[in-house]
């Protein structure tokens, strides 16, 4: 409405009305300024006051027309009160503007923009002056007020019934009223739509937000420019479309999604402009990169990243430097999304596509100030982003800038060119490297007051070096190398930190720079390490940081690119291994402090560095350690230097530069310079000649005394000349494994054949390990042709079998000799037996078991080798005596098997086998047991062991009754076997034995397990045996059912089950006719308290028992229709079958929860044999038919009777949903059983005057009231809510439309209301609700406005209990403050508790503490 004065302008005001239209004509130019920058508070203010005494309409008009404008733009930029006072302005000069109505569809807009109630308030008002103004426009300010309107008593609610009529008003407009649907009235209801979809934090919403986009793209394409290029990324089907993937329920699909967006923005792209990509695409992107929601799903973000980098690959450079310097933003303000702020800005960065080469722009690297004003560089900013609005706007014109595309970079020319380049060195850089290098709080202050934690501002500032370094390398030449020192000082100083994390995120960040920038600028990363770590703990930190880039580029290194620093890098290595950095490693106060000082990472620089070395510097490598091993005699220092030799043997081999002749000639050399130093000295030392000046010493009769410190130690040169030769050999036997080896080769075979002589000259070497890696040679040399191999078979063997000759007596295969020995003896077979084994790194500690590894072997492969008795003992003695060592037992068996293949007969075979048929029984190790009985078993089906067969049958079957369940199922696992693979013959000769020894354990066994497995190997013979053989069985289980023991009842109706089962074909129909009659009496038996006869001391015990046998029947009972396909419909069963149908109720209700679910599985046959429809005619028709034959009552259980029976089921299984649903297979049957109830329901009329009970709402209320219950008592557990939730759903798909469906949606809409409006609700149960709600609205669709006002009845219905509840306990507060306090108390004890077992279940082995005495005194009465 519009303002009136009625009261007299004062004397201020009456002085300035004279001048209104020059203030305006003063406050326009600054309000045509506001299109680029705000307005002052102090213009506003003015021009709110000034425009009350307007009186112009032109005036008016032209101000407004001026200042809508602004308001769209920089609205949102204002606060609260100003937002209302330019609207109050805008609502004043509306009351006397030209022409009011060319203003709605401006101000329209605004309602998508403005935020607050009270700013929304004014806005109507503004619409509301409209309507007065123009009266053919009334109908649009009253709409603008409902579809803004909040309750009148609750101020933070809407008011849902206005709202809810104003759409339905939009609706009828829409369909019936045509006239009234103007452009004005549209723009003002989609731009009310968008604010409400914009406002909504749940992704549904944007997801229905995608479907419109989606459906404007299909059906207007050709009405707008944008979306008929978005057109490319629809498609008919719906798994390839993109819009109805991005918003998929599937995650994956969404993926799927977003790499169609990235192939379709592969190479390319004219057909989405630079507007529609940052408009539509990069929204869509975004959304998945910062939200919790998908904090964990990795890929998600992924696929989204590689999307954003793909659009960011088409845009124009304005969009990309928006978007470029928006992520950058981001990058120092969000810790929690860090890692993805980084990858986004470096997938952007890679999609850097604008070739600057015409650049005419020379930069030049100047210092950047850390303590410089952020103020300037804004300012710099505003400029910038000027300049290029303008460029831009040439660019328009122009239309020729970036045009040219080459492959993925556009062409810009020299002035656009120029322009960017000069924008990123002159403002990004340098915004960038600031940020980088600015100093810390802790930094500023001083030493006393400063904080010890920097971490978290540091940590955030180094990834940002990363996408610094990729900017740089995408500008023109000498660019990089400009700026790259002073990022890699920054870096230095960022490792000498002491903080650890510091530290541990700068190496990261560093290693990931230099993947990006390549090995070429290693040396100048080194350098300036060594320039700033120069002493202390920063020394171990250089090192660990130069081994964390180099792992991170070995895949990228290429064979001598590490040429100009290895030297540089391996004197680090050297000083960390034999330096003094290497003696701070042992101590523990630095170690426990500097996370790099723990362990070495020479040794794997080392490998490094030899893996990518030229040959040039191979003897660099290798001459300082052999300086080492000369003057040194620590024994620490020399296996400091053997692990270094490893270590650069290993990357020698894995060098590709590295020509086989090249390696051996190096080992030649090594090898032969120092094997003369190996060989012992054979002359003895000759004695001094004597002094004649002396007496002579034999003249003394009485020696010298000796001294105290001893004989001096001798020492030579050649002391440790065993360690080149040892890695010599080891280098050797590296290239003998590899794969490409030539062995045909002539030159090969000629370079190889020296080094069968040198390692049999090894041989006599007194350095055991140096002979261990000579015989691994041997073994690959052997197997070579070699010219030498005849000549130097002698030599070789003699010394060979001197070393077992040596070494492998009894207790000398002990410590380093078992190697050495193992490998002799292969070497033994290999020159005896021409059986080499291949597995020569095989670490055997046993001398015994290779031994039997390698006769074994022989005895399998060697068919004409004869065994004497004797020998045929001794093995069999050695396999005895090896079963009873669990580190030996494999190598026995092995032999065993060998024998037994080779069907050698020996008495003393046979005792070892009974030893190991007790072994698989005896032995905790599963492994073992198997291994035993694949021997037996082998062994029975190779020997005809006739009466021994029996014996070990029946003792097998004895150990079923084995105290521990591992040698019971072991036990069953061989009984299984034999009757599996027996010919069928044996197993219908011991059929009965097994039967009867294995049926007692379905009911006696303790072990779940073994009764599993002895159920499984019943029905394996039973499956085997013919049918006339089974049918005896069943007879005997007849029998055992008809027994007085439960137990013996038990047995009979599992196995009978078990025949059923594997099946009985044509004698079925005879055994049914002997089993129902017995199972019917058994049910009716356990139903009278009849069951059992005996009187159990134990109650608890025989109940047990009573209730196993009922489930055991009742299971039995379900397994007879899956063989008898028509069994309900045939009225020769309809007699019994009735008699256990009637007896169904009771066994629903049972206490044991088995029996309830195998009656809920019989009640599911029922209910499946009998149609809902049928049913619920039954029902409706009964009393108006006349009385049923017996016959037909027999026949149809449920059409007998139908309403009587029928409640009967619903009450029981009503009362089952009602109790615990323990068992997720019982409570899946329940609400099968649910759900054909309620489509019988369904098929009857809602209301009932003869059964009330009867209709569909009191099943429905029923439920309803058991979810609440439980919502209310135990709100974490929604089993039931989920399974209520469920059966809604189901029973949806049976419901049809129409007045039922309008009756019964508000039932309906009750639980699932309270679930979403719920803010503490389960996630699962939300998403569940919200499925079954948009089931609800499809199936609601074609009846206007049903859904949204009966949802919307049920939201404000739970509002207003909740409401009420909070007022209730307000009140309760001042009305009864004592109870008030007593519940406070109450809760906050319950916290209490909660946090101690919170924190018990974190740390479960934290000691409790302790109560005090006065806590656990009683307190005495007052």
């Amino acid at each position: 409405m519009c303002i009136t004065h009625e009261k007299p302008l004062n004397s201020g005001s009456c002085l300035l009305l004279s001048h209104v239209k020059e203030i305006l004509l003063a406050l326009k130019p600054r309000i045509r300024e506001g299109h680029r920058k705000a307005l002052s508070s102090r213009d506003l203010v003015i021009l709110t006051r000034i425009s009350e005494m307007v009186s112009d309409p032109v005036e008016s008009a032209d101000v407004l027309h001026l200042l809508i404008p602004v308001l769209n733009n920089r609205l949102q930029q204002l606060s609260m009160d100003t937002q209302i006072n330019v609207l109050l302005t805008a609502q004043n000069l509306i009351c006397i503007a030209q022409a009011p109505i060319s203003f709605v569809r401006s101000l329209s807009r605004l309602f998508s923009l403005l935020n607050g109630q009270q700013v929304r308030w004014q806005l109507c008002a503004v619409f509301g002056a409209l309507g007065e103004r123009e009266p053919g426009i009334k109908y649009l300010s009253d709409l603008a007020h409902n579809l803004n309107s909040w309750h009148p008593k609750r101020v933070e609610e809407l008011d849902y019934d206005r709202r809810l009529q104003a759409f339905k008003d939009i609706r009828h407009v829409l369909q019936e009223d045509v006239g009234q649907a103007t452009t004005d009235f549209l723009c003002l209801v989609i731009y009310n739509a968008s604010y409400s979809i914009r406002k909504s934090k749940d992704e549904n919403v944007r997801h229905e937000f995608i479907a419109i986009l989606s459906a404007l793209v299909m059906h207007c394409g050709g009405l707008n420019h944008k979306l008929k290029e978005l057109a490319i990324l629809t498609s008919e089907d719906p798994d390839t479309d993109f819009f109805a993937n991005i918003g998929h329920l599937q995650l994956h699909r969404r993926v799927r999604a977003l790499h169609r967006l990235s192939r379709e923005m592969e190479g390319e792209q004219k057909g989405l402009s630079g507007e529609t990509l940052t408009h539509f695409l990069l929204p869509l992107v975004s959304a998945f990169l910062f939200n919790p929601k998908y904090t964990k799903e990795n890929h998600v973000i992924d696929a989204a990243i590689q999307c954003l980098g793909r659009v960011a690959s088409h845009l124009p450079w304005f969009n990309y430097h928006s978007l470029l310097r928006y992520h950058l933003g981001l990058l120092p303000r969000h810790l929690e999304h860090q890692k993805t702020a980084i990858k986004v800005v470096v997938s952007i960065l890679d999609a850097f596509h604008f070739d600057l080469s015409a650049s005419m722009f020379h930069p030049i690297a100047q210092k950047v100030d850390d303590d410089a004003e952020v103020d300037n560089e804004q300012d710099e900013n505003e400029k910038e982003e000027e300049g290029e609005k303008s460029l831009i706007a040439e660019e328009g014109s122009e239309n020729s800038d970036e045009r040219e595309i080459e492959g993925k970079a556009m062409v810009l020319d020299a002035r656009m060119a120029t322009r960017v380049h000069e924008t990123i060195i002159k403002s990004l850089l340098p915004h960038l490297i600031r940020l980088l290098r600015q100093r810390s709080k802790s930094d500023l202050a001083h030493k006393v007051n400063r904080s010890h934690h920097p971490e978290d501002e540091e940590i955030l500032r180094i990834p940002i070096a990363l996408p610094i370094v990729k900017l740089l390398q995408n500008l023109p030449k000498g660019t990089l190398e400009a700026y790259l020192p002073s990022i890699l000082l920054k870096f230095c100083e960022f490792l000498k930190s002491r903080s650890e994390g510091i530290r541990e995120a700068s190496r990261d960040t560093l290693t990931k720079l230099m993947t990006s920038l390549g090995p070429r600028f290693l040396p100048y990363l080194v350098g300036e390490l060594k320039g700033c770590l120069k002493r202390g703990y920063q020394l171990h930190v250089m090192i660990y940081s130069v081994h964390s880039v180099l792992k991170a580029l070995d895949p990228l290194l290429q064979v001598g690119e590490l040429d100009p620093c290895l030297l540089d890098i391996y004197w680090l290595c050297h000083e960390e291994l034999f330096g003094a950095v290497s003696e701070e490693k042992d101590v523990k106060g630095i170690t426990g402090k500097v996370k790099e000082a723990r362990g070495n990472k020479g040794f794997d620089t080392l490998e490094i560095l030899a893996r990518f070395t030229s040959q040039g510097l191979i003897l660099p490598l290798i001459t300082p350690l052999k300086e080492v091993l000369s003057s040194s005699r620590s024994h620490k220092v020399v296996q400091t230097v053997v692990r270094c030799l490893e270590h650069i043997s290993r990357g020698l081999v894995g060098n590709s530069g590295l020509s086989m002749d090249s390696l051996l000639l190096l080992v030649l050399g090594l090898v032969g310079e120092c094997i003369p130093d190996l060989q012992p000295r054979s002359r003895e030392p000759t004695a001094p000649r004597p002094d004649p000046r002396l007496q002579p010493a034999d003249t003394f009769i009485v020696p010298p005394e000796p001294g105290r410190a001893g004989p001096p130690v001798k020492a030579a040169m050649k002391t440790n000349a065993h360690v080149l030769v040892q890695f010599g050999f080891h280098l050797l036997y590296s290239l003998l494994k590899q794969e490409d080896l030539d062995t045909k080769d002539g030159k090969t075979m000629e370079a190889l054949d020296p080094f069968l002589a040198m390692t049999t000259a090894c041989l006599e070497s007194p350095h055991v390990k140096v002979i261990s890696t000579a015989l691994r040679c041997l073994l690959w040399l052997l197997r070579l042709k070699l010219p030498s191999s005849q000549r130097e078979l002698g030599p070789l063997s003699k010394a060979v079998f001197s070393l077992l000759h040596k070494h492998a007596a009894p207790g000398m295969a002990g410590g380093d000799n078992a190697q050495m020995v193992l490998l002799a003896f292969k070497v033994a077979a290999a020159l005896c037996f021409n059986h080499i084994i291949m597995d020569a790194d095989m670490q055997v500690i046993n001398l015994n078991e290779f031994l039997l590894k390698v006769i074994t072997q022989m005895v399998r492969e060697q068919e004409d080798l004869k065994l004497s008795a004797e020998q045929l003992r001794i093995l069999v003695t050695y396999a005895e005596a090896d079963l009873y060592d669990a580190s030996r037992q494999g190598s026995a068996f092995g032999l065993l098997r060998a024998i037994i293949t080779r069907k050698m007969v020996l008495p003393e075979l046979h005792e070892t086998m009974k030893k190991v048929a007790e072994l698989s029984i005896t032995s905790e190790l599963p492994h073992i047991q198997g291994q035993a009985r694949q021997v037996m078993f082998h062994y029975i089906l190779t020997y005809s062991l006739k009466k021994e067969l029996e014996k070990y049958i029946e003792f097998y079957l004895g150990q079923l009754g084995y105290q521990l369940d591992t040698g019971r199922a072991s036990a069953l696992e061989m009984i299984h076997t034999i009757i599996s693979e027996f010919p069928l013959r044996m197993v219908r000769e011991h059929a009965s034995i097994f039967f009867i020894s294995l049926a007692p354990l379905l009911v006696n066994e303790e072990s779940v397990k073994c009764r599993k497995m002895a159920a499984l190997t019943l029905k394996s013979m039973l499956s085997r045996l013919p049918i006339t053989e089974r049918k005896e069985l069943f007879q005997l289980c007849l029998l055992w059912l008809q027994d007085k023991k439960v137990g013996t009842k038990q047995v009979g109706s599992q196995l009978a089950g078990l025949i059923l089962e594997v099946g009985l074909e044509g004698s079925l129909t005879s055994c049914l006719e002997d089993l129902f009659p017995i199972l019917v009496s058994l049910l009716k038996s356990s139903v009278d308290g009849e069951t059992c006869n005996e009187r159990d001391a134990d109650f608890s015990t025989s109940q047990k028992s009573r209730d196993h046998l009922l489930f055991h029947v009742l299971s039995l009972l379900v397994k007879i229709p899956s063989q008898v396909p028509n069994l309900l419909a045939h009225s020769k069963w309809s007699p019994y079958l009735n008699s256990i149908w009637a007896l169904l109720d009771y066994f629903l209700l049972h206490p044991f929860s088995w029996v309830r679910l195998t009656a809920s599985q019989l009640l599911g046959l029922l209910f499946a044999f009998s149609s809902p429809g049928a049913i619920a005619k039954c029902i409706a028709s009964e009393g108006k038919t006349g009385r049923k034959s017996q016959a037909e009552q027999d026949q149809a259980y449920l059409q007998a009777e139908p309403s009587e029976r029928f409640l009967k089921f619903l009450f029981a299984t009503c009362s089952q949903f009602q109790g615990e649903l323990i068992e997720e297979q019982l409570a899946l049957q329940v609400m099968k059983n649910l759900v054909y109830l309620g489509k019988v329901l369904l098929r009857l009329p809602l209301v009932s005057m003869t059964h009330p009970k009867l209709t569909f709402p009191w099943l429905l209320k029923k439920l309803s009231q058991e979810a609440s219950r439980e919502a209310a008592l135990d709100p974490k557990n929604p089993s039931k809510r989920r399974e209520l939730f469920k059966w809604i759903g189901a029973v949806l798909l049976e419901m049809e439309g129409g007045e039922k469906m309008a009756e019964l949606l508000p039932l309906l809409l009750v639980p699932l209301a309270r679930e979403l409006t719920d803010v503490h609700a389960l996630r699962e149960l939300k998403d569940l609700a919200e499925e079954v709600v948009d089931l609800i609205r499809s199936r609601t669709k074609g009846q206007g406005d049903l859904f949204p006002s009966a949802f919307a009845q049920a939201q404000s219905q739970f509002a207003k209990r909740r409401a009420l509840r909070r007022i209730r306990k307000a009140q309760e507060l001042v009305q009864n403050p004592e109870k008030a306090a007593r519940q406070k108390i109450k809760k906050q004890v319950g916290k209490r508790a909660a946090r101690k077992r919170k924190m018990e279940n974190a740390k479960p082995h934290r000691k409790a503490k302790q109560r005090r005495l006065k806590e656990l005194a009683i307190p005495t009465a007052l």
